[in-house]
C-alpha cells in the first residue's frame, strides 16, 4: 500500500503465472520445477507460445530448437565410419585406425596424433652395418581387424578384436605389451561399440548376434542368469576363506560361457553408453522413423524404449544428466533431458544447441565431464552454441484480479520485465462488478508500458536486470480486473517477464484537491484526471519513501549504497573490501564493538572480521570462538606461572623439570623450615653449599640446582633487585603495603635511629629476611610483583595458517601481508599502554606445533597435497615431491589377466 491507500494485486513466481491461461481460457502449462530445463517444442503443453524459466524465475517467450542445415556437398556418417574411442585419466585419446588395424593415440602433452599399436621394433628399423640379415625381407605379421575400444575408469584400453574373437587389454600405465584375452569358443562374439562401466569394466554391444556383454574391473563378464559374487583382488581385506555364508567355486566348478550371459538387445541397436546409475542406454536406428533410447538395468529393460522426437541418431554419449545424440546427418547433436516417472525413464528435448564441425563419423565420447567427437586427426570437445530461437509472439491472460470496492477506478499497470531491442509488450483490460459478465466483454486496448525513468516504483527497491514498464489504465472501471499481456519478440530474442502489479484504486487530484467545476464536463474530467495522474506518479514516489525513511536508519534494511553514510553517525568508515553481509552485521553490533573496543574480546572480533570468510552475529556472543581457523589472544601475564601452550599457544612449550621431593614452603612456615629443607637438598644431591638458603644465584656450580629446588619448594626462581625498574617497583611495594615509613618501622621492629627516612632508603634484602613481616615481603615481591611486572601489559596474537589464506576480496595473502594486515587491525584495537607480537600457528595437524582435536584438523598431516609441490630434476628430492600428473585412484591388481581366469569364468 502507497501513502494514498492504493493497493495493487501481484503476479509473482511460477505458481501466480500458472494460473494465467491464453487467449482461448487454456492453461499456460508452465514446468516450475528447476530441475527440467525448456524443452524444445512448437509451443508449451497447452500451445500457448509461453514458457516459464526455473532458472530465472522468468516468463518467456517460447523457445524453438535451432536446427543446421547442412550444405549440399556434406557426406552424412556411415556406421562403416565408426571407431572405438576412449580418453584416459591424464588427459590422451586412443582409437583405431582407419585400416582397422591399429591404434592411434592423441598424447596430452604434446597433442600430436602418433601410432599406440602395434610399436616399431628398433632392431629392424634401424639395422646393424655388415649384421648378417635375410636377403628378402620377412613379410610384415598379419594384424588381426580391430572394432570397438574403450578406456576404463583405472586406465586400460580395452579394444575388440573380430578375428580371432576376443579383446586386447593395454594397461596405460605401465609399458607392458597388451594381453590378449581369446573369446571361448563356440560362442559367438562380433564387437561393435564399447562403454566404460561405472566402477571399472567395460559394456560391449555385438550388432550381429544383438547381444551386450558386461565386463567387470577385473574383467569377469558378468551374467544375469545367477547371482555370483565378484572375486575380491588379490590383497583386498576380506574374511579368511570369503565372506560369511558364501563361497566361491571351485575351478573345476566353472562353467563355459553361453547366450544366457549376455542381454539380449534389438537387432537395430547402433550405439551404447554406460549409465552411472548401473546398466546401459542403447541407442536404436527406429528404422527411419526416428531412432529410440533404451535404458537396461540387470540385464532387463526398464521401463519402454523413448522416442528421440522423430530425429534420427548416430552414436550416444551421458554426460552431466543429459543424454547426447549425434544426428545422423553428422552436423549436430541434439541434447534430452533425462527424468524419471514412476521408476520409468523419460526423455525430454533441450533447447541447447550443439553444432559439430567436420564431424568425421568416428564418435561420441564422454570424458572428464564433457562429451569429444573427431575431428580430422584429433578429438575437440562439443560445445553448446547460442543460437535463441522463440516464436515471435504469445499472450497471457490474467486471473480476475479483485478491485473490493465497486466502480472502482484501476490506477496503474506496472510489469517487472526485461525487454531487448526488437521486442515489445502490450496490453489490453476489461473490468466489471459482476465478474460473471467479464467473459462476454471485449478487450479494450491499453497504451504501450513505457519504462520508468525512476526505476521501480516500490521504495527502496534496488535496480537489478529488470526494468519497471508502466501504463495508466484508461478504461477499466468496476471492481473485477482481467489484463491481456502480449509478449513480441522478433524470433531471435524475447521478453522476460518477472512480476506484474495492477494498481488499485486511483487516487484522484481531480477529486480531492481540485473544485467541483473542474469534473462537470465528464469528457474533459475524464482528461484531466489522467493528466494529473502523471503528476500524482511522480509525487507519490516521493511520498512513499518519505513514509519508509525509517529504512535508512536499520542496519538490515537501509540500502546498500548508504550504509557508508549510515557509518558516519560512529564516525567511522567501512572497509572497502567488506561485502555488504560483513557491512550490515558490522552496524548491527557496533555497539557491541565499541564497548568491547581495547579488551582481548575486542581485538578478537576485529581480527575475526578480517580473516573469517564466514561472518555472523555469534561473532559478538561467541566468547570461545572455535579453535581451528580462528585469531586467538594469548595475554603474557597468565603465562607467569604456566606453559603458554595451555592457552593455545602452541610455540611456547613446557620446559620439562626437576621435582624434589621436598614440600612446597610458604613465609608462615618460618625460615628455619626452609633453610632445613635446603640442606636437604643439598644432602640428596651430593653437594654442599651454604647453611642458609641464599635468595641470590650462589653460583660455584650450584645455579642449577638451586633453580632446581626454588622452582619446587618456592614455586619462582628468586630474582636480582639490584635493578633500577626493580628498585622502583620494591619501594612502590612497600609504600603502597605501609603508606607510611613508621608503619613499616613498627612492622619489622626497627628502633627509631634505624628507621630510614623514606621507603626508597629502604634496600632489599640480599639474605633470607627474618620471620615476620620483612620475609613476607620479600616472598611477595618476588613471587608476584616481579612476574607480574615482566609479563604485564604483553600479549600474543595467534593467527592460523592454514592451506591457502584469503582476504574478504578472496585475494590470496601471504605470510607478510596476513602479518602486516593484522599489525595494523592490532594497533587500532588493542589499549595504547600495551605491546604484543603477531604469531603463527598450523591449521593443518603437525605433531609438537598443535593440539590434535582443538586447532588442528586431523587430515594428511605433512603430507597435505598443497603443501607438497611436483619434481624438479637438480632441486628436490625423491620422496618430498610427486611427479607431475594425477596419480592412480584405482587399487586393482593390474597384472595382466589371463583368459581361463577372466573370460571364460562369469565370475
Amino acid at each position: 500500500m502507497d501513502v494514498n491507500g492504493s493497493r495493487f494485486a501481484l503476479l509473482l513466481g511460477c505458481a501466480d503465472w500458472s494460473r494465467c491461461t491464453d487467449d482461448d481460457g487454456n492453461s499456460l502449462g508452465l514446468v516450475c520445477d528447476p530441475a527440467s530445463p525448456p524443452a524444445a517444442a512448437s509451443g508449451s503443453a497447452s500451445g500457448s507460445g509461453v514458457t516459464w524459466d526455473s532458472a530465472r524465475n522468468e516468463l518467456t517467450l517460447q523457445p524453438l530448437l535451432y536446427q543446421f542445415v547442412a550444405g549440399a556437398t556434406h557426406q552424412p556418417p556411415q556406421l562403416i565410419d565408426r571407431r572405438g574411442a576412449g580418453r584416459d585419466s591424464f588427459g590422451s585419446w586412443y582409437w583405431i585406425d582407419p585400416t582397422t588395424r591399429a591404434l592411434l593415440v592423441q598424447s596430452s602433452g604434446t597433442g600430436l596424433t602418433t601410432t599406440f599399436w602395434p610399436g616399431t621394433d628398433p632392431a629392424s628399423s634401424n639395422p646393424r652395418l655388415g649384421a648378417f640379415d635375410a636377403v628378402a625381407p620377412p613379410p610384415a605379421p598379419s594384424r588381426p581387424p580391430l572394432s570397438g575400444a574403450a578406456v576404463t575408469e583405472d586406465n586400460f584400453l580395452v579394444v575388440g578384436v573380430l578375428e580371432p574373437a576376443g579383446l586386447l587389454v593395454f594397461d596405460l600405465q605401465t609399458a607392458d605389451p597388451p594381453a590378449y584375452l581369446p573369446w571361448p569358443t563356440g560362442v559367438a562374439f562380433t564387437p561393435f561399440d564399447m562403454t566404460p562401466r561405472p566402477g571399472g569394466g567395460v559394456f560391449i554391444l555385438d550388432r550381429v548376434q544383438s547381444w551386450v556383454w558386461e565386463l567387470d574391473r577385473h574383467f569377469h563378464v558378468v551374467t544375469t542368469a545367477q547371482a555370483v559374487p565378484e572375486t575380491p583382488p588379490q590383497g583386498s581385506f576380506a574374511p579368511p576363506g570369503g565372506a560369511a555364508g558364501s563361497s566361491s567355486p571351485s575351478p573345476s566348478a566353472r562353467r563355459a560361457l553361453s547366450a544366457a550371459d549376455a542381454t539380449a538387445v534389438p537387432p537395430d541397436a547402433i550405439a551404447i553408453e554406460a549409465d552411472p546409475n548401473g546398466g546401459f542406454f542403447l541407442l536404436e536406428s527406429g528404422g527411419g522413423q526416428g531412432s529410440l533410447i533404451s535404458r537396461y538395468s540387470d540385464g532387463a529393460l526398464v521401463g519402454s524404449p523413448m522416442g528421440t522426437a522423430g530425429f534420427t541418431g548416430y552414436d550416444l554419449a551421458f554426460v552431466d544428466g543429459r543424454l547426447l545424440v549425434v544426428d545422423a546427418g553428422g552436423s549436430q547433436t541434439w541434447a534430452f533431458g533425462l527424468t524419471e516417472v514412476n521408476g520409468a525413464p523419460v526423455i525430454e528435448l533441450l533447447i541447447t544447441y550443439y553444432p559439430m564441425r567436420e564431424f568425421g563419423g568416428k564418435g561420441l565420447v564422454a570424458g572428464d565431464g564433457k562429451a569429444y567427437y573427431d575431428f580430422e586427426d584429433r578429438w575437440i570437445p562439443l560445445v553448446a552454441q547460442a543460437r535463441p530461437r522463440y516464436v515471435e509472439q504469445a499472450t497471457v491472460v490474467t486471473p480476475v484480479l479483485d478491485g473490493r470496492v465497486p466502480a472502482c477506478t484501476w490506477h496503474r499497470l506496472m510489469v517487472d520485465a526485461s525487454v531487448p531491442q526488437g521486442t515489445s509488450l502490450v496490453a489490453w483490460s476489461k473490468a466489471a462488478d459482476d465478474v460473471s459478465t467479464l467473459g462476454a466483454l471485449d478487450w479494450l486496448e491499453e497504451p504501450p508500458p513505457q519504462p520508468r525513468a525512476t526505476g521501480c516504483e516500490l521504495p527502496f527497491v534496488p535496480e537489478g536486470p529488470y526494468g519497471t514498464y508502466e501504463l495508466l489504465f484508461q478504461n477499466p472501471h468496476g471492481r473485477y480486473l482481467m489484463v491481456k499481456l502480449g509478449l513480441i519478440g522478433d524470433g531471435r530474442a524475447t521478453p522476460r517477464v518477472r512480476a506484474l502489479r495492477a494498481w488499485y484504486p486511483r487516487f484522484s487530484y481531480l477529486t480531492e484537491y481540485l473544485p467541483r467545476a473542474y469534473r462537470q464536463d465528464s469528457e474533459s474530467a475524464s482528461f484531466l484526471e489522467r493528466y494529473l495522474a502523471n503528476v500524482e506518479g511522480f509525487y507519490t514516489t516521493i511520498e512513499d519513501q518519505i513514509a519508509a525513511a525509517q529504512v535508512f536508519f536499520g542496519a538490515d534494511t537501509a540500502p546498500a549504497e548508504d550504509l557508508d553514510w549510515l557509518a558516519g553517525w560512529f564516525a567511522l568508515t567501512l572497509d572497502p573490501l567488506w561485502d555488504e553481509n560483513r557491512r550490515r552485521v558490522f552496524l548491527r553490533n557496533a555497539n557491541t564493538f565499541f564497548q568491547a573496543r581495547g579488551t582481548i574480546r575486542g581485538v578478537e572480533i576485529a581480527l575475526r572480521f578480517a580473516f573469517e570468510p564466514c561472518i555472523d552475529d555469534t561473532v559478538f556472543d561467541d566468547w570461545e570462538p572455535a579453535g581451528l581457523a580462528t585469531a586467538r589472544i594469548v595475554e603474557a601475564y597468565r603465562t607467569r606461572t604456566t606453559p603458554g601452550v595451555v592457552f593455545g599457544d602452541p610455540s611456547d612449550q613446557a620446559v620439562p623439570r626437576v621435582v624434589v621431593s621436598t614440600s612446597t614452603w610458604t613465609p608462615d612456615q618460618g625460615g628455619a623450615l626452609l633453610n632445613a629443607g635446603w640442606l636437604a637438598f643439598l644432602e640428596q644431591q651430593g653437594l654442599s653449599g651454604p647453611a642458609s638458603y641464599p635468595i641470590l644465584d650462589p653460583g660455584d656450580g650450584l645455579t642449577t640446582s638451586w633453580s632446581e629446588f626454588s622452582s619446587a619448594v618456592l614455586g619462582f626462581v628468586p630474582t636480582s633487585v639490584d635493578t633500577p625498574a626493580n628498585l622502583t617497583a620494591w619501594s612502590d611495594f612497600l609504600t603502597r603495603r605501609y603508606t607510611v615509613i613508621g608503619n613499616l618501622a613498627q612492622a619489622y621492629g626497627l628502633s627509631a635511629a634505624a628507621t630510614p627516612d623514606d621507603f626508597s632508603d629502604v634496600n632489599p634484602p640480599t639474605v633470607l629476611p627474618p620471620d615476620g613481616a620483612p620475609l613476607l615481603d620479600w616472598f611477595q615481591f618476588q613471587s608476584v610483583v616481579i612476574p607480574m611486572a615482566a609479563k604485564a601489559h604483553k600479549f600474543t596474537v595467534l593467527l592460523p595458517w592454514p592451506l591457502h589464506v584469503t582476504d574478504t576480496d578472496g585475494a590470496e595473502l601471504d605470510n607478510t601481508q596476513l602479518r602486516d594486515l593484522a599489525t595494523r587491525i592490532v594497533d587500532l584495537q588493542k589499549p595504547a599502554h600495551t605491546t604484543y607480537v603477531v604469531k603463527f600457528y598450523w591449521a593443518a595437524f603437525r605433531v609438537g606445533d598443535a593440539r590434535l582435536g582443538d586447532d588442528t584438523l586431523l587430515a594428511s598431516g605433512s603430507r597435505v597435497p598443497e603443501l607438497v609441490t611436483q619434481a624438479v630434476l637438480g632441486t628436490n628430492y625423491l620422496g618430498e615431491t610427486y611427479l607431475g600428473g594425477p596419480a592412480a585412484t584405482d587399487v586393482i591388481r593390474r597384472a595382466s589377466p589371463t583368459p581361463a581366469d577372466d573370460v571364460e569364468d562369469p565370475q
